[in-house]
């Protein structure tokens, strides 16, 4: 989906957004409980544990090999880049480094700007790609999975607002 503004080649070199710290275990996508029996069943070694609203979310506490707040346990679908066909990418991965995010009132689209793959890509091309592709898809997901908006959080760069309800 945002092979117009990622190279797929530095998305592989990268896999930044493929793994996760102990503090950023929040980041980890949401799975529908049937897609998620049926990926334990193209993927043994996967774990999931419940998330919220009836979600599932990768268990990952079993991939951490020490206590270091800084060790990073990469998503059991990552096979050198993500082994999952697009139909079973979760959407927060199918969006990634894109987020959508909640403060008071406000619903937002915003921008993980820790992704390396960004340093490369001109900030005009990220919003304009929003703006034409992918904003209304974003906005039509949350509205049927509203599960899916997590709290901001600061380091995040807000691109598009709205009110909430």
């Amino acid at each position: 989906m945002l092979a117009k503004i990622l190279s797929k080649e530095d998305c592989r070199k990268c896999q930044f957004c493929c793994a996760y710290r102990r503090q950023s275990l929040w980041e980890t996508p949401l799975f529908e409980p049937e897609k998620a029996e049926r990926l334990k069943k193209a993927f043994p070694e996967a774990r999931f544990k419940e998330a919220r609203d009836g979600y599932l979310t990768l268990d990952l506490d079993g991939r951490y090999q020490t206590d270091d707040p800084e060790e990073e346990a990469r998503c059991y679908f990552n096979k050198e880049g993500c082994a999952l066909d697009p139909a079973d990418k979760p959407f927060d991965c199918a969006v990634w480094p894109f987020r959508i995010m909640k403060r008071d009132e406000e619903v937002m689209i915003t921008l993980d700007k820790d992704c390396p793959a960004l340093a490369k890509t001109d900030p005009e091309k990220i919003r304009s790609f929003l703006k034409e592709e992918l904003s209304s898809k974003i906005w039509a997901y949350i509205s049927e999975h509203p599960e899916a908006v997590q709290d901001y959080r600061e380091h995040y760069e807000i691109l598009e607002v709205r009110k909430n309800g």
